[in-house]
């Protein structure tokens, strides 16, 4: 499809307004802000504050968390040559995308292009809240992937790097998720969204910290704070396309199982 540089100007201005009005209750961002260069940027919202950010080309976007009393706000500044044209309030797709050139593995972006869609879309139905906390620099959650099949099954490395204008990361630690390769397999994200929220539910409920819940207590949890959030439609297209089906595939389903035997020995009637 082909646009006139009319079309385009156009599409730049409105951008541009829209950031204003949205900005509009953030008195730190202000049109003062267009053509300072990314140093003084961050020396404004402070390197702390840097969320995130990736360069395509000659544009970078810059994501900081600014606060505004007790609220707070994502704003995406875009910069062009190292000098600020613009910006946008919880610009959720920019943040998410940021998120993952950082800290997804590079089969996931480049390779499984499934996983990316659904785990794009994931992170960006996560209540703002939620979506700060899992992805704090000082502890973020790393996206990986992992084969099922054929020798890279047995082993395989993977290397993440720091830029030397990285901001600080890692302080805390930091929570893997690995996706097997075979979620790619399905034409349906959502159920592939279904399994990542899943596991992002393990992080919000401090699961790997807690080593007094049994396994399948864990399980039930993470999917029931799914459904508080809403993710009742996700979790059940994961359940039906991923979910355990015989013995062994899951401690929770052999747990079950077990009390459904302990149950008809005893009385005669199998647990629901």
């Amino acid at each position: 499809m082909k646009y006139s540089s009319l079309t385009v100007i156009l599409v730049v201005i409105l951008s541009f307004i829209a950031s204003l009005a949205t900005a509009a209750t953030l008195p730190q961002v202000n049109e003062r802000l267009i053509g300072i260069s990314r140093s003084k940027l961050i020396k404004k919202f402070g390197e702390q504050n840097l969320r995130s950010y990736q360069t395509l080309e000659k544009e970078t976007s810059m994501t900081f968390v600014i606060k505004d009393g007790t609220a707070q706000s994502p704003v995406t500044f875009y910069l062009t040559n190292d000098v600020v044209k613009r910006w946008q309030v919880n610009d959720r797709e920019e943040m998410a995308k940021q998120y993952m050139s950082e800290f997804a593995s590079g089969n996931i972006l480049h390779n499984y292009p499934k996983v990316r869609t659904a785990l794009l879309s994931a992170l960006q139905k996560l209540p703002l809240d939620i979506y700060l906390t899992i992805t704090d620099r000082r502890r973020p959650i790393i996206f990986l992937d992992y084969y099922t099949e054929g020798i890279a099954k047995y082993a395989g490395s993977m290397e993440f790097r720091m830029r030397e204008t990285d901001p600080p990361t890692f302080e805390d630690g930091f929570y893997i998720i690995r996706l097997g390769d075979k979620l790619n397999g399905t034409e349906n994200t959502e159920a592939i969204e279904g399994v990542i929220l899943h596991e992002i539910m393990h992080r919000v409920l401090e699961h790997l910290r807690n080593d007094t819940e049994q396994p399948c207590e864990m399980e039930k949890q993470a999917n029931q704070k799914l459904k508080d959030l809403g993710f009742e439609k996700e979790y059940s297209m994961a359940a039906a396309e991923f979910g355990s089906k015989v013995q062994g595939d899951s401690p929770c389903h052999d747990m079950m199982e077990a009390k459904k035997l302990e149950e008809l020995l005893k009385t005669g009637n199998p647990t629901p």
